[in-house]
């Protein structure tokens, strides 16, 4: 009986070092995503909307990664996003354990190249989204339709920073109207600026979607805020995409058509696409530059799992960001990248116009 055991033994030993050294394992590989924490560094603040949308899609992400890691998110706010994602270029650990949460900084970079140091082609993106974008006045101007803003003498604009996409897309649009407009920046989170418009402060600007149903909505139901147009994404042919969060509101083509009996063209249009095709889907996560390719499938994978989740579209935050496919990235990035000098010359002129 001995003897047939260790008989049975040298078999077990005999195929252990067989399988070994063809390099087929007796179990699967543990995942490499096993035990460890996943860094979010979200560029903005506690509270805010960019950091309550990543903890909701972290909740769920989890689950989806071979291995289950752990996720913690660590806030580090400033210049719109651009301090974050400068901070995981440069010292994000290649490991895929390290993400920055965050606007892409596209239009800024393109605006201040020497200033934002990353370089976003040589990072690899996991999943960007975006929101809808619309544009509300004070009820005290005197107006109740958005083809009445030519009658306008002035009007005052609010934003974060001269070169916020949001409040160069206000611009832009009434540039394209041909309303003559004052502009005031400086204004830090979307609640100063909409409070700041409801108040007088100034009169016009542009919200996303988040900021409009936490903050504007709220300003509209009693009646300070008025409602104008919302801010059309294009298709691959340059055809306006209706919007479906602002199904009652006329787009800027529609209040544009109206006014100057025609479509918009010209070199402050062909801004203004370009703008919103980068800036379509600014908001998302993106892992520092040399991250194996292996890890970042893995994540693009999850990612766009976990997008799909019913968990992750339920809730007060399940519409207001809309992830998009890889292909539409991939186009936005191509529209950065052929970036012409006369759009160049044309957004610079427009963020610096006060």
């Amino acid at each position: 009986m001995n003897i047939r055991k260790f008989g049975i033994g040298l078999a077990v030993a005999g195929a252990m070092v067989w399988a070994s050294s063809w390099g087929a394992p007796l179990q699967a590989a543990t995942p490499y995503y096993k035990g460890k924490t996943i860094e979010i560094i979200a560029g903005a603040g506690a509270g805010s909307g960019t950091e309550l949308v990543a903890r909701a899609f972290i909740k769920v992400w989890s689950k989806y990664i071979p291995g289950n890691p752990t996720f913690v998110v660590k806030n580090l706010p400033g210049a719109g996003g651009a301090k974050a994602l400068t901070f995981v270029y440069d010292k994000g650990k290649p490991d895929g354990t390290v993400l920055y949460f965050g606007v892409s900084n596209l239009i800024s970079k393109a605006l201040n190249p020497k200033r934002m140091r990353f370089e976003l082609d040589k990072m690899s993106i996991i999943g960007l989204g975006g929101q809808e974008h619309m544009a509300l006045v004070n009820k005290d101007v005197g107006i109740t339709d958005a083809t009445q803003l030519v009658k306008l003498k002035q009007i005052v604009t609010g934003g974060a920073r001269a070169d916020d996409p949001l409040s160069l897309e206000a611009r832009l649009s009434l540039s394209m109207l041909g309303v003559n407009f004052r502009h005031v920046h400086g204004y830090r989170g979307m609640p100063k600026i909409a409070k700041a418009a409801a108040t007088g402060e100034i009169q016009f600007f542009t919200t996303a979607t988040l900021g409009y149903r936490v903050v504007s909505k709220n300003f509209v139901a009693n009646g300070s805020l008025i409602p104008m147009y919302y801010h059309p994404y294009f298709d691959g042919k340059g055809q306006q995409i209706r919007s479906e969060e602002f199904k009652e509101m006329p787009s800027f083509i529609d209040v544009y058509r109206k006014v100057h009996g025609k479509d918009p063209s010209g070199p402050l249009f062909e801004t203004y696409k370009w703008m919103l095709d980068v800036n379509g889907h600014p908001t998302g996560f993106i892992a520092p530059p040399k991250v194996d390719p292996k890890l970042v499938a893995i994540l693009r994978e999850t990612h766009a799992k976990t997008a799909a989740d019913p968990a992750v579209k339920k809730g007060r935050l399940a519409s207001v960001f809309n992830w998009k496919p890889q292909s539409d990235l991939d186009r936005s990035l191509a529209a950065y990248k052929a970036t012409s000098p006369e759009i160049l010359a044309t957004l610079k002129e427009i963020a610096t116009k006060e």
